[in-house]
């Protein structure tokens, strides 16, 4: 574990590197660069890299490209992307729609699915954000092929249910962020109802522009679904703010 655990660090510093050269973008604009450990029960442990670029498209309209790739010491085993596209509606409600595939590489298989929600969040008190969404998915299953590209044909099976989050931030102390969530879903993939998961997170801004954090994730097997896993991870957020964009110019 302890060797696994030496590689996430080189791999996540290379990543860092990687995001830094992505940063002259516009105004406005996200880039988070991520990493995790990822242990599951049946000893199927592997590295998770991933990055994610969100920004803003016609004032209204926020647009998010996401990927994610896994690998252990011998083989790239995931390979993992997403787009959304969300608008604000009333008040605190968020439609929004996700398209996302999901390729594991080591066993041959994938899944393409569209998971569209309405999330909200508003800020309860001046250090405590309530946010949650409830949405349902669609998703295609192929247990023969795994390909990075969104596929329909041959697919062995199709499924859909309920996905739902719920979470807290509280800022108790300037500058740090205390988060939880309960939800069936991440950044990238939406799990049936069977199978929710349990984030507790820590980050730290150290300016306004860029955060980072720590975090704890827990995926829970109620009944039949799939292996109960637990991860640890880092991530480097910058924000792009209007001076920033100016200091670059």
């Amino acid at each position: 574990m302890f060797k696994r655990l030496f590689i996430l660090s080189i791999l996540g510093l290379e990543l860092t590197s990687f995001a830094q050269g992505l940063a002259n973008v516009n105004a406005g604009d996200n880039f988070t660069a991520g990493a995790n450990f990822l242990h599951q029960t049946n000893g199927r442990d592997r590295i998770e890299l991933s990055a994610i670029r969100d920004w803003s498209w016609l004032e209204n309209i926020s647009l998010s490209a996401r990927v994610r790739v896994g690998t252990n010491e011998k083989q790239l085993q995931t390979l993992d992307w997403a787009g959304e596209i969300s608008r604000p509606f009333f008040l605190f409600l968020i439609p929004t729609v996700r398209f996302y595939n999901i390729s594991q590489l080591a066993n041959g298989t994938h899944h393409t699915g569209i998971f569209p929600e309405l999330r909200f969040e508003f800020p309860a008190t001046d250090w405590l954000k309530v946010r949650g969404a409830f949405g349902w998915y669609l998703r295609w299953v192929s247990l023969s092929t795994a390909v990075p590209l969104p596929f329909w044909g041959g697919t062995s099976y199709y499924e859909h249910d309920i996905g739902f989050a719920l979470g807290f931030d509280l800022t108790p102390v300037e500058s740090w962020r205390l988060s939880t969530t309960a939800t069936t879903y991440d950044d990238f993939d939406v799990h049936n109802f069977n199978h929710p998961l349990l984030k507790v997170e820590v980050g730290r801004a150290l300016n306004a522009e860029t955060e980072v954090s720590a975090f704890f994730r827990h995926d829970f097997l109620l009944g039949f679904g799939r292996t109960q896993s637990w991860r640890l991870g880092a991530a480097y957020v910058w924000r792009f703010t209007s001076q920033s964009a100016s200091a670059k110019n």
